[in-house]
Protein backbone atom coordinates (compact mmCIF):
# COMPACT_ATOMS: atom_id res chain seq x y z
CA UNK A 1 0.00 0.00 0.00
CA UNK A 2 0.81 3.25 -0.95
CA UNK A 3 0.44 6.72 1.29
CA UNK A 4 0.48 10.70 0.38
CA UNK A 5 1.43 11.48 3.50
CA UNK A 6 2.91 9.85 6.75
CA UNK A 7 2.99 11.25 9.81
CA UNK A 8 5.32 10.12 12.68
CA UNK A 9 3.82 11.03 15.57
CA UNK A 10 0.36 11.03 16.16
CA UNK A 11 -0.48 12.48 19.52
CA UNK A 12 -2.31 15.50 19.63
CA UNK A 13 -0.62 17.39 17.22
CA UNK A 14 -0.10 14.55 14.64
CA UNK A 15 -3.70 13.22 14.66
CA UNK A 16 -4.74 17.12 13.79
CA UNK A 17 -2.62 16.92 11.06
CA UNK A 18 -3.88 13.42 10.03
CA UNK A 19 -7.52 14.18 10.23
CA UNK A 20 -7.01 17.58 7.98
CA UNK A 21 -5.13 15.68 5.22
CA UNK A 22 -7.31 13.41 5.07
CA UNK A 23 -10.45 15.51 4.78
CA UNK A 24 -8.57 16.85 1.68
CA UNK A 25 -8.27 13.83 0.36
CA UNK A 26 -4.62 12.31 1.04
CA UNK A 27 -4.32 8.67 1.41
CA UNK A 28 -2.36 9.04 5.28
CA UNK A 29 -1.11 6.87 7.76
CA UNK A 30 -0.12 7.60 11.36
CA UNK A 31 3.09 5.91 13.22
CA UNK A 32 3.63 6.55 16.68
CA UNK A 33 5.78 4.82 19.39
CA UNK A 34 2.74 3.63 21.88
CA UNK A 35 -0.28 2.34 21.15
CA UNK A 36 -2.92 4.98 21.05
CA UNK A 37 -4.82 6.06 23.06
CA UNK A 38 -1.94 7.16 25.83
CA UNK A 39 -0.59 9.81 28.15
CA UNK A 40 2.72 9.71 27.37
CA UNK A 41 3.03 12.93 24.41
CA UNK A 42 3.99 16.25 25.00
CA UNK A 43 0.05 17.39 24.29
CA UNK A 44 -1.09 15.44 27.57
CA UNK A 45 -2.30 16.78 31.08
CA UNK A 46 -5.25 18.35 32.53
CA UNK A 47 -3.96 22.15 31.01
CA UNK A 48 -2.53 23.37 28.01
CA UNK A 49 -2.11 27.35 26.71
CA UNK A 50 -2.53 28.49 23.50
CA UNK A 51 -1.81 31.97 22.77
CA UNK A 52 -2.66 34.73 19.70
CA UNK A 53 -0.14 36.97 20.25
CA UNK A 54 2.95 34.23 19.57
CA UNK A 55 6.37 35.15 20.88
CA UNK A 56 8.11 33.15 18.81
CA UNK A 57 7.34 34.77 15.67
CA UNK A 58 4.28 37.13 14.34
CA UNK A 59 3.75 34.98 11.31
CA UNK A 60 2.37 32.19 13.64
CA UNK A 61 -0.54 34.29 14.56
CA UNK A 62 -2.72 33.33 11.03
CA UNK A 63 -1.92 29.68 12.01
CA UNK A 64 -3.04 30.18 15.54
CA UNK A 65 -6.19 32.22 14.42
CA UNK A 66 -6.80 28.83 12.11
CA UNK A 67 -6.32 26.24 15.22
CA UNK A 68 -8.47 28.30 17.30
CA UNK A 69 -11.54 27.55 14.53
CA UNK A 70 -10.04 24.02 14.72
CA UNK A 71 -10.94 23.51 18.00
CA UNK A 72 -14.73 25.31 17.37
CA UNK A 73 -15.14 22.81 14.40
CA UNK A 74 -13.99 19.98 16.85
CA UNK A 75 -16.49 21.73 19.39
CA UNK A 76 -19.05 21.45 17.03
CA UNK A 77 -18.32 17.97 15.79
CA UNK A 78 -18.08 16.61 19.14
CA UNK A 79 -21.00 18.44 20.93
CA UNK A 80 -18.17 18.52 23.79
CA UNK A 81 -17.10 22.03 25.12
CA UNK A 82 -12.97 21.35 24.75
CA UNK A 83 -11.51 24.90 24.94
CA UNK A 84 -12.19 27.48 27.85
CA UNK A 85 -10.71 30.86 27.21
CA UNK A 86 -8.84 32.44 30.05
CA UNK A 87 -6.37 34.94 29.70
CA UNK A 88 -2.55 35.01 30.07
CA UNK A 89 -0.07 37.67 30.91
CA UNK A 90 3.34 37.52 29.28
CA UNK A 91 6.05 39.31 31.51
CA UNK A 92 9.20 39.69 31.37
CA UNK A 93 11.81 42.41 31.29
CA UNK A 94 11.05 45.11 28.83
CA UNK A 95 14.56 44.52 26.70
CA UNK A 96 13.94 40.36 26.72
CA UNK A 97 12.64 38.39 24.00
CA UNK A 98 8.94 37.39 25.07
CA UNK A 99 7.51 40.92 25.58
CA UNK A 100 8.90 42.81 22.91
CA UNK A 101 7.96 40.09 20.35
CA UNK A 102 4.59 39.28 22.10
CA UNK A 103 4.15 42.97 21.38
CA UNK A 104 5.25 42.65 17.56
CA UNK A 105 2.81 39.51 16.80
CA UNK A 106 0.21 41.73 18.68
CA UNK A 107 0.74 45.07 16.52
CA UNK A 108 0.55 43.34 13.55
CA UNK A 109 -2.57 41.15 13.64
CA UNK A 110 -4.46 42.35 16.70
CA UNK A 111 -6.21 45.51 17.63
CA UNK A 112 -4.66 45.87 20.59
CA UNK A 113 -7.18 48.96 21.94
CA UNK A 114 -10.34 46.28 21.44
CA UNK A 115 -9.13 43.88 23.16
CA UNK A 116 -8.09 45.77 26.22
CA UNK A 117 -11.51 47.94 26.18
CA UNK A 118 -13.13 44.35 25.77
CA UNK A 119 -11.00 42.92 28.63
CA UNK A 120 -11.53 45.92 31.00
CA UNK A 121 -15.45 45.58 30.59
CA UNK A 122 -15.31 42.21 31.25
CA UNK A 123 -13.15 42.55 34.23
CA UNK A 124 -15.83 45.67 35.12
CA UNK A 125 -18.78 43.88 35.15
CA UNK A 126 -17.71 40.95 37.31
CA UNK A 127 -16.47 43.05 39.80
CA UNK A 128 -19.85 45.11 39.71
CA UNK A 129 -21.53 42.07 40.10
Amino acid sequence: MSWDVIVVGAGGVGSAVLSALARRGASVLGIDRFRPPHDRGSTHGDTRVIRLAYFEHPHYVPLLRAAYEGWARLEAATGQSLYVERGVVEAGPEDGVVVPEVLASAALYININATINGLWRTISSRLAS
